[in-house]
């Protein structure tokens, strides 16, 4: 089984943001806190229910706890969202998966694996993050090949080298 740790005390370690999260042709939006002492990222179970989120069961379900070790909430996360479109204030927008726990004071939790993969730049008197990079998040700044212009490529391979557009941001494309 997975163990996760979370900061008993998130304020002391967080930065709060509005964010929205976007599914299907659904999308909400709400308080999202950048905590560096949580162990995962997380959504509201409440909320999620509420919203109708699509969720996966996790096989076996992962123990969280504080750092003291004492189980927070039931201690168990038993769902994970499907994966959803994150986009956050500063105009910075992902996929995510997020683990369901009960959280209503802070519906959305972005923890150590969401810094540790933008490693963003965190003014903390002010809470501000600037400077967000993701590795498989490009501007494109070029329109993408065309069969014409690249004779020596299969066509079959060409539609591996054309981006998908962000269905929020058109001129953000995510790469694989």
């Amino acid at each position: 089984m997975t163990k996760l740790t979370m900061s008993p005390e998130p304020e002391a370690t967080a930065a709060l943001m509005t964010a929205s999260l976007a599914w299907g042709d659904q999308d909400h939006t709400l308080k999202a806190m950048v905590d560096s002492g949580a162990a995962g990222n997380f959504l509201d179970i409440k909320l999620a229910k509420e919203l109708e989120i699509p969720l996966t069961t996790l096989e076996p379900p992962l123990t969280v706890t504080a750092l003291d070790g004492r189980p927070l909430g039931s201690g168990r996360v038993h769902h994970l969202t499907v994966p959803l479109w994150l986009s956050l204030e500063n105009n910075h927008s992902e996929v995510i998966q997020l683990h369901l726990i009960r959280s209503p004071k802070f519906p959305l939790i972005l923890g150590y694996p969401w810094l540790a993969c933008h490693n963003p730049r965190l003014d903390w008197p002010t809470g501000q993050l600037t400077t967000l990079i993701h590795p498989r998040i490009l501007l494109s700044l070029q329109p993408p090949l065309k069969p014409s212009s690249s004779p020596k490529i299969p066509a079959h391979f060409l539609q591996l080298l054309e981006p998908r557009i962000s269905p929020k941001f058109p001129s953000v494309s995510i790469v694989s």
